[in-house]
């Protein structure tokens, strides 16, 4: 995805196991259950906050430096660029779920190579004891999923018809990927660093 020259993008790398595929033809069988999902999302720290609840952080993203790309063995899943809308939420101690709750969701995407819809792209925590999260923030580091008891990525095609498909999924790993200034830096201060040995 393109970088912005403001703001902090985050980018958290993900991997995935398929647990779940409904009309899985349109998915051109690649898709079953035991397939590995990875791929990453994007987005911006310093959006402001939307939602008035106190409990809730409400972001919204329409720039193409911010959504998400996943990949199943050869079909890729990813936000379209040009109209993006990517929306996340995190929730502190909410009297509703009870506890804490980080999601995101990508509600336009490309369609697949096939011509397949893709409607929503959809990752979702809960955690019910209300001590995964602090503040309604966005975070600056990846999720710790062990803090998290609830834990389920879903692609969909539209709801209606022959165009209908679900990939339901876990989400086994998630990481903080550098950005290029930091890992250009870091290489930099490596390589001082074995030339002042």
């Amino acid at each position: 995805m393109p970088a912005v020259s403001n703001g902090q993008l985050i980018t958290i790398g993900i991997e995935a196991v398929v647990n779940n595929v409904t009309n899985g033809y349109n998915l051109e069988g690649k898709v079953t259950v035991g397939s590995t999902i990875t791929g990453s999302y994007t987005y911006d720290t310093d959006t402001l906050d939307t939602n008035p609840t106190s409990f809730i952080g409400g972001y919204s993203y329409n720039s193409s430096s911010c959504g998400i790309t996943l990949n199943i063995d050869e079909l890729v899943f990813y936000t379209n660029i040009y109209n993006v809308d990517f929306r996340m939420t995190i929730v502190n101690d909410s009297p509703d779920i009870p506890g804490d709750g980080y999601s995101w969701c990508s509600y336009n995407n490309n369609d697949l190579d096939n011509g397949a819809k893709v409607d929503s792209i959809y990752w979702q925590l809960i955690d019910n004891t209300g001590t995964a999260l602090s503040s309604t923030a966005l975070p600056t580091t990846a999720p710790v999923l062990s803090d998290w008891a609830y834990n389920d990525l879903s692609i969909s095609g539209p709801g209606y018809g022959s165009d209908y498909f679900f990939i339901g999924a876990t989400v086994t790993s998630a990481v903080l990927i550098p950005e290029p200034a930091t890992l250009l830096l870091f290489s930099i201060g490596t390589l001082l660093l074995r030339k002042s040995r």
